[in-house]
């Protein structure tokens, strides 16, 4: 657990370190420091991540953690990246193939890489295997409206608000989709 902290932590200070630079360019002032710097801090996560597996790998959290680094740096520096986080994804489903935030990894991995069916398949999974877990509906939403299929993508919503009537995770999502599905009078 604290070995993957040190992961951890460089994974925030990285996502602290765009945040500024994105901040940095809305002022348009010049960003390249703090993507240097998140650069840095992705490189240090991503070592310190490795150790934590190779020194616990039976461990699923810590795959988690690697893929969503490495999805983060595919949406932000490169996108080959996705490659990687489908890698660990793959290593993580390996251990824990009834994880769920494993299984949204590697779907964010292959929604990184366009391929949206494989995306699908397994959101849909991590969806099953916890019909609370927010974040897979949400996906599995998400790439449904990707492919063109609104009404699709609005019921999974749906179905996940009458599973879950006190979670109002969704609303807006849905409510977005609701609305952008709608004609103009």
């Amino acid at each position: 657990m604290y070995m993957a902290e040190v992961g951890l932590a460089y994974r925030d200070e990285m996502l602290a370190n765009l945040n500024l630079a994105q901040q940095a360019q809305a002022a348009r002032q010049n960003p390249n420091q703090y993507l240097q710097l998140s650069a840095e801090n992705y490189t240090s996560a991503v070592n310190a991540m490795d150790r934590t597996i190779k020194f616990v790998p039976w461990e699923y959290d810590n795959y988690v953690f690697l893929a969503s680094i490495e999805n983060i740096a595919g949406q932000v520096f490169d996108p080959k990246n996705y490659e990687s986080a489908q890698s660990v994804a793959e290593r993580g489903v390996a251990v824990e193939p009834f994880g769920p935030a494993i299984r949204v990894e590697l779907a964010r991995a292959f929604q990184g890489e366009k391929e949206i069916d494989k995306a699908l398949e397994q959101a849909s999974i991590a969806a099953k295997q916890d019909p609370a877990f927010s974040d897979a509906w949400l996906l599995v939403s998400n790439l449904y409206s990707q492919r063109g299929d609104k009404a699709q993508a609005i019921a999974v919503l749906k179905q996940f608000q009458k599973a879950n009537p006190m979670d109002t995770s969704v609303s807006s999502s849905l409510s977005q989709l609701e609305s952008s599905s709608t004609t103009a009078p």
